[in-house]
C-alpha cells in the first residue's frame, strides 16, 4: 500500500490548471489559487528589456480588477512559494529600473485591502504582486514550466475562454 500511495505521488504533475465555466483554478503541490473569469481584465505575455533586446519572458501574466478574491483563496505555503518562484522578475525589473533595489526586499509588514487586514506569507506576496504590477503590469505570473502546452496557445485558450464568459455570462 505505501509503494502504491509513493507511486501516485511520483506521477502527480507538479502543478494542474482547472478551467470551468466558471473560474480558472491553480494547483500546485504547495497549495491552491482559484479565480472567476469576472475578477480578471486581461491575460498577455511578459516582456523585458534584456542586454537590450526586448525579451518574451518565460510567464504569462494575469491583471486583475482587484486582488480581493485572490487574497482571500491563496493558501499560504503557495503564497510563499511564488514569492521565491518570482524572484528573477523582480531582479530583472531592478535591473532595468523598473523598481528600486530596496522593493526587492521581502516585505512581511501587514498588507490591508479592503479593510481586511493579511499577514505573513500572503501579505508578504500581496506586496510582492504589487510591485511586480509596477513592473510588467500583471499581478498573477503562471511560469512556462507550470503550464501543458506552448505558452502562446495556453495565452490563447485562456483569451477565448475568458471572452466566451465575459460575453456570454458564467453557466
Amino acid at each position: 500500500m505505501i509503494a502504491f500511495i509513493g507511486f501516485l505521488k511520483y506521477i502527480e504533475p507538479e502543478t494542474s490548471f482547472f478551467i470551468t465555466p466558471e473560474m480558472i483554478k491553480y494547483c500546485h503541490l504547495n497549495g491552491k489559487w482559484s479565480l472567476r473569469w469576472q475578477d480578471i481584465i486581461r491575460f498577455g505575455e511578459i516582456k523585458a528589456d534584456v542586454r537590450g533586446q526586448h525579451t518574451q519572458l518565460p510567464y504569462l501574466g494575469i491583471k486583475l480588477n482587484n486582488l480581493d478574491h485572490l487574497a482571500k483563496n491563496i493558501s499560504p505555503r503557495l503564497a510563499n512559494k511564488l514569492i521565491h518562484e518570482q524572484q528573477e522578475l523582480i531582479v530583472l525589473a531592478i535591473i532595468n529600473k523598473e523598481i528600486s533595489a530596496e522593493e526587492d526586499l521581502i516585505n512581511f509588514e501587514p498588507y490591508t485591502l479592503n479593510d481586511v487586514v493579511y499577514k505573513g506569507p500572503i501579505a508578504a506576496w500581496l506586496h510582492r504582486s504589487e510591485q511586480l504590477a509596477k513592473a510588467y503590469g500583471y499581478h498573477l505570473y503562471l511560469p512556462e514550466s507550470s503550464l501543458d502546452r506552448d505558452i502562446n496557445q495556453f495565452l490563447r485558450l485562456l483569451k477565448e475562454c475568458h471572452h466566451y464568459i465575459i460575453v456570454n455570462g458564467p453557466a
